[in-house]
């Protein structure tokens, strides 16, 4: 007579990770039932589908490679008497419709602020920008022509050059040597240019000095009158102390 061998399902409790199995013991397992296919040694976790098959999920506790239940943490999420899951959101509780809502309203306002900052919109240029739209960043650079921060710097520079003047005073005399060295000069009030000597203007002038490019020892001086905006020059021959052209308007 042929031996049919282990027939019946044994039931074996809670699996153990100590214990074997022979072919036919049932145990559960995160509340499911697996049978043991034949022999198991010890420490073969029900997982191992090459000596455990799985027969009956009861309520498993969902894992990342089984589906299962999902318990709120009753923190972040919490499940009402009606069955309906809600989100905690510091302090806030709202139903999953509500969530969804909040993410597609999240989605809207980022697809509309991406397209508001593109670059076609976004004045591409160097000099100005556009009601409504965003300022080239290019702007910002001080080393492009025409830009912002080129102008500010510009305008900066022009202010610090009204420090570099040096002042004509009362009863200055322009024929004076020091008058010939290049640089720049200003009269600022009306009352102390009516006494400079040998002055083209009787009001509130600028004066600039500066060396002939053909001959080197002839030094011009040029003013302009703050008034009027008429513009003289002349020259000296500094070698010989010589005034080779005086005083002519030139506009």
């Amino acid at each position: 007579m042929a031996i049919a061998g282990r027939v019946a399902i044994v039931p074996k409790g809670d699996w153990s990770a100590d214990a074997t199995y022979k072919r036919l013991d049932a145990v559960t397992y995160n509340n499911t039932l697996y049978f043991a296919k034949k022999e198991v040694p010890a420490g073969t976790a029900t997982s191992n589908t090459k000596y455990w098959s799985k027969s009956i999920v009861g309520g498993a506790i969902a894992t990342t490679e089984d589906a299962g239940v999902v318990k709120p943490d009753g923190k972040s999420m919490s499940v009402d008497e009606s069955g309906t899951l809600s989100i905690n959101l510091d302090g806030t509780t709202i139903t999953l419709d509500e969530a969804k809502n909040v993410i597609k309203l999240a989605d809207t306002l980022k697809d509309k602020i991406g397209s508001a900052l593109q670059p076609e919109s976004i004045v591409n240029n160097q000099i100005t920008t556009e009601a409504g739209f965003a300022l080239d960043a290019r702007q910002a650079n001080p080393n492009i022509d025409g830009t912002l921060a080129k102008q500010v710097a510009d305008l900066n520079g022009s202010l610090e050059n009204l420090n570099n003047f040096t002042d004509i005073l009362s009863d200055d005399d322009l024929n004076d040597i020091k008058f010939f060295n290049v640089g720049k000069y200003r009269c600022s009030f009306n009352g102390v240019a009516a006494t400079v000597l040998n002055s083209p203007f009787n009001t509130a002038f600028t004066m600039e000095a500066f060396q002939s490019t053909g001959t080197p020892q002839y030094i011009a001086q040029k003013a302009i009158e703050f008034e009027s905006g008429h513009c003289k020059w002349r020259m000296r021959d500094t070698a010989t102390g010589t005034i080779v052209q005086d005083w002519v308007q030139l506009y």
